[in-house]
C-alpha cells in the first residue's frame, strides 16, 4: 500500500512517517509544442490618400495593402420650360488587396485614383475616376468606375443609366485575393414630364454617395463612392451639376 504523508502522519495507520528521501532524477522532456505562426505581429497601419513613395520600417518584413480606386462622377440634368431631367449615379471604384514579403527598409510606389467630376449640365456625362495602385507582387490595381448618363429636356419619359463599377486586376486576383468589382450607379427616370428618381451613384465598404433634392449639390462620404446624379424640374436652375466621385484610398498594414 503506498502512503500518502498527511500532517506528518502516515495514512496507513502505522504511526509517523519517516524522513523524506531525496528527490529524484529528472523525467525526460516533453513532446515539442505546436508550430508558431508563419507571420510576425502587426508593426504599424498608414492610410494613404496622395500618390508618392511609400517606405516600410526597418523591421518590417511583409506588407499587407487594401486599396480601393476611385469612383466615377454622376450626370448633370438640366430642364426647359415643361420639362424636366434626372440624371444617373456614377460607378464605385473597384477593391483589392496584396499580402507579400518585402525587404526592411525598402519602398514602392503608390498611385491614389481620382473621383470624376460630375456632368456640368444635362449633355455631359460624369467623369471616370481613376484607379489606385500599388507597385507589389508585380503591380495590384483597383479600377475606377465609369460616370453617369447626363439626361436634358424631357417632356414625355426617358431613362439614364449608371456608371459601371471598376475592376480589380493584378496578382492579388491570380492569387485568390478577395477582389471586388466597384458597384454600379443606379440608372434615372423621368416620366410624364416629372423628374422622378435621379440615380444615386455606387457605394462602397468605405463610401457612400449622398442622395439629394432639386438644386441641392450632392456630395458623399468616404472614399471610392460614385457620385450621384440630380434631378431638375421647370422652376430650378438651368443648368444642375452631378456629384463628383470619391477619391480612391490604400491602408498600408506593416508585419514584422
Amino acid at each position: 500500500m503506498s502512503e500518502v504523508e498527511i500532517e506528518g502522519i502516515c495514512n496507513d495507520g502505522r504511526g509517523p512517517c519517516g524522513p523524506r528521501g531525496p528527490q529524484g532524477p529528472a523525467g525526460p522532456p516533453g513532446p515539442p509544442g505546436p508550430a508558431g505562426s508563419s507571420s510576425g505581429g502587426l508593426l504599424a497601419i498608414n492610410r494613404v490618400l496622395v500618390s508618392g513613395t511609400y517606405t516600410v520600417g526597418p523591421t518590417t518584413t511583409r506588407v499587407r495593402a487594401r486599396i480601393m480606386g476611385a469612383g466615377g462622377g454622376g450626370g448633370g440634368a438640366s430642364a426647359g420650360t415643361g420639362a424636366a431631367a434626372t440624371s444617373a449615379g456614377g460607378g464605385a471604384g473597384a477593391y483589392n488587396e496584396v499580402f507579400v514579403p518585402v525587404t526592411p527598409g525598402s519602398s514602392f510606389a503608390v498611385v491614389i485614383g481620382a473621383g470624376g467630376i460630375g456632368g456640368a449640365n444635362g449633355s455631359t456625362n460624369g467623369a471616370a475616376g481613376t484607379a489606385t495602385s500599388v507597385a507589389l507582387a508585380g503591380g495590384v490595381t483597383a479600377g475606377g468606375g465609369s460616370g453617369g448618363e447626363a439626361m436634358t429636356n424631357v417632356a414625355t419619359s426617358a431613362v439614364a443609366f449608371g456608371g459601371t463599377g471598376g475592376l480589380a486586376t493584378g496578382a492579388a486576383l491570380l492569387s485568390g485575393g478577395p477582389a471586388m468589382e466597384g458597384e454600379s450607379g443606379r440608372t434615372a427616370t423621368t416620366i410624364a414630364g416629372s423628374a422622378r428618381f435621379h440615380g444615386l451613384g455606387g457605394s462602397t465598404m468605405w463610401g457612400s454617395s449622398s442622395n439629394v433634392d432639386t438644386g441641392l449639390t450632392p456630395s458623399g462620404n468616404g472614399w471610392g463612392y460614385g457620385g450621384s446624379g440630380v434631378a431638375n424640374v421647370t422652376g430650378g436652375p438651368a443648368d444642375t451639376v452631378g456629384g463628383t466621385g470619391g477619391n480612391g484610398l490604400a491602408i498600408i498594414e506593416e508585419y514584422a
